[in-house]
């Protein structure tokens, strides 16, 4: 998921999902903020059926690059760049 600016003429954050050892992660980050890594709880505990983000994910930083580099060929160019751009630094 991607977040712009209401005019959609600056990409804002974005959000990944991915996998460590079959639990999946979610990867957040908004401009101006710190990146967030949360565990995805999806068991009896979701509640309307929508998965729990808690504060306990794995980040893997060159995994996540990897993978992200390997699967993003249909993403438009801005959208690969400022991934890559946020990912660099970690």
């Amino acid at each position: 998921y991607y977040w712009y600016t209401q005019d959609k003429s600056v990409i804002t954050g974005f959000q990944m999902i991915y996998s460590v050892n079959d639990a999946k992660m979610a990867l957040t980050f908004e401009t101006g903020k710190k990146l967030k890594i949360h565990a995805i709880e999806s068991d009896d505990r979701m509640v309307s059926h929508s998965p729990i983000l808690n504060g306990k994910g794995i980040f893997l930083p060159q995994q996540i690059r990897k993978e992200f580099e390997e699967r993003s060929s249909n993403i438009e160019p801005q959208l690969i760049e400022y991934v890559l751009d946020v990912l660099k630094d970690c």
